[in-house]
């Protein structure tokens, strides 16, 4: 007997926390969210990529921003919730994606001091920043924003599911 409950609270608690985290990306972030990096060590890679690729082209280094990783990881997240592929933020009912916010808007709440948002690399289906860097450097749009001249800090989110429908969510957001 004493099993039993034990059982259906934690049943309920975890059907709870799942609710909590669902409601938790509806709208726009506040700004406080946190969302767990499925590899950490691949986002620094990234960012040592990124800052090679600089160097060779005479630019400066850019510093790691934990204010834009955590808007990173957060819309990674999203993308898996929800279920789509945009660099706006998207909130689903049903089948219908509502757009909530375009994209500084939905970084902005995570920038808590002086700094600026520029531009934003989004890619599904890679499991490494080797390979996320190779998609992103073979693609002049996202190129030209790893080589910004003006960009000062850059954050990287990635977030890993494999239930969901590309399995692996990378964005990467440039800031000065």
């Amino acid at each position: 007997m004493q099993f039993q409950i034990f059982f259906i609270l934690l049943t309920l608690l975890s059907m709870a926390a799942l609710r909590l985290e669902a409601q938790s990306f509806k709208g726009l972030p506040q700004g406080n969210e946190r969302i767990a990096s499925s590899n950490k060590s691949e986002e620094q890679k990234l960012l040592e990529l990124v800052n090679e690729l600089r160097q060779t082209r005479g630019l400066a280094a850019l510093s790691w921003s934990k204010e834009l990783s955590w808007a990173a990881r957060y819309h990674a997240k999203d993308m898996i919730i929800d279920g789509y592929f945009e660099h706006g933020l998207y909130d689903r009912k049903g089948r219908k994606l509502k757009k909530v916010a375009d994209t500084f808007e939905k970084i902005k709440p995570f920038c808590q001091r002086e700094l600026f948002p520029m531009s934003e690399n989004i890619a599904v289906g890679t499991a490494t920043a080797a390979a996320v860097f190779e998609l992103w450097y073979n693609s002049p749009g996202h190129l030209k924003n790893m080589l910004d001249p003006d960009a000062r800090f850059m954050g990287a989110g990635f977030v890993a599911d494999e239930d969901s429908e590309w399995g692996y969510y990378w964005a990467q957001i440039f800031g000065q």
